[in-house]
């Protein structure tokens, strides 16, 4: 009798269990009785039973609710925007870093003429990509001098005046193209400040014509300074400087810059671009 009472409770049917709207037995419910409960990826949180996005499913869960990740937020710091801009600049030497190397003849009698300043001026383009705390530029620019003809007699003591050599610009300038990194402070949705710099290059147009002192033994102007053969009697020049065809250009960039919604960008720069200058850019976002 207990054999046969062994072998109906082994073959005995289990008996069925109730399933919920979960699909899941109520005996594997993470949240079989309490209706304050809800499953999100698995685990009980308060509130009603809602369908999580895959991103927010990652996130940690607690007592208050889903405190959302750093994937949760990527899009806001990190969507990359586009930008192109016209830029002007006007580059300088002052005369006071000139006159460490060069004499400036205004304010003497030796009959030579004044030295001419040294300045510039660039018109180019620019491509930014901008995260809204980092930014990528790359220009092309063409870089015009606005020196003319004039006398460069170097510095040195005791001073002889007449040793210099005239120097006119021949269709010179620099088509220059580059990149800098900027890094973007932001005070608000409209206003910041960026830092920056970065590295380039300037492929020369052109020449910058010599006239030296005349040979005492000979030829225009034999025995004249640079002046008299170059200005008074029009001799022909005695060559180009020599100046490399690529020049290297250092750039270092700060100021601030206005956003006019995400329509357009207006920054207003100073700093080095191998001279020092102050300049801004405009252009459209998107």
């Amino acid at each position: 009798m207990l054999l046969s009472l062994l072998f109906q409770l082994a073959h005995a049917e289990a008996p069925a269990t109730d399933r919920d709207d979960d699909g899941l037995p109520d005996t594997e419910d993470p949240c079989p009785t309490d209706p304050a409960n809800a499953v999100v990826d698995g685990r009980c949180i308060d509130g009603a039973r809602v369908q999580v996005p895959a991103r927010v499913q990652t996130s940690t869960v607690t007592g208050m609710g889903i405190a959302p990740t750093v994937a949760d937020n990527f899009g806001q710091e990190s969507e990359i925007h586009h930008e192109v801009n016209f830029r002007g600049r006007y580059l300088f030497i002052p005369k006071s870093i000139l006159d460490i190397w060069y004499e400036d003849h205004v304010d003497d009698s030796s009959g030579f003429p004044a030295r001419p300043g040294l300045s510039a001026t660039t018109l180019g383009i620019e491509y930014v990509l901008s995260n809204g705390k980092d930014n990528g530029v790359f220009y092309a620019e063409w870089l015009r001098p606005n020196f003319e003809a004039g006398y460069w007699d170097d510095r040195e003591s005791p001073q002889i005046n007449d040793d210099g050599s005239w120097i006119s610009p021949e269709k010179f300038g620099l088509v220059v193209i580059g990149s800098d990194y900027q890094a973007e402070l932001k005070a608000s949705d409209w206003f910041s400040f960026t830092v920056g710099a970065g590295l380039g290059v300037g492929f020369r147009t052109g020449e910058l014509l010599e006239w030296r002192p005349g040979d005492p033994e000979g030829g225009c102007g034999a025995g004249e300074s640079a002046v008299v053969r170059a200005r008074d009697l029009g001799c022909a020049a005695d060559g180009p400087l020599e100046i490399p065809s690529a020049l290297p250009f250092l750039d270092f960039n700060v100021g601030p810059k206005f956003r006019f919604g995400d329509k357009a960008a207006l920054r207003i720069e100073g700093g080095l671009h191998n001279m020092p200058y102050v300049g801004s850019t405009f252009g459209a976002t998107f």
